[in-house]
């Protein structure tokens, strides 16, 4: 719980209103698997992000999923990211950026 309640430093609830007018069409992309979840995928769909779940009913939703030990992989590169680029000059990482994505 403590790593959630510290998420609520960044991320905002929506108002129904802002995401009411997606109900049916959410609806129509998750009903046969659990209509209780049209909110949040409706939310996802409204601002255009993913959703992060272990909940197997948003696949084939639309919407891209993201499952924790994705998320984590992901925060992982982000640190490696930053522990690298605080011991290289800023040309440095960029030429290293670079060259990566050209071999790949």
């Amino acid at each position: 719980m403590a790593v959630l309640d510290a998420l609520e430093s960044i991320v905002r609830p929506l108002e129904l209103g802002i995401y009411e007018g997606l109900r049916m069409q959410a609806l129509q992309r998750i009903a046969i698997r659990d209509a209780d979840d049209w909110p949040v995928l409706a939310c996802a769909m409204i601002i255009g992000c993913p959703v992060w779940t272990e909940d197997a009913d948003f696949f084939g939703t639309g919407v891209a999923t993201w499952t924790s030990d994705r998320v984590e992989l992901f925060f992982d590169g982000v640190m490696s990211f930053r522990r690298l680029s605080a011991h290289c000059s800023p040309s440095l990482m960029g030429e290293t950026v670079v060259r990566q994505r050209q071999d790949n």
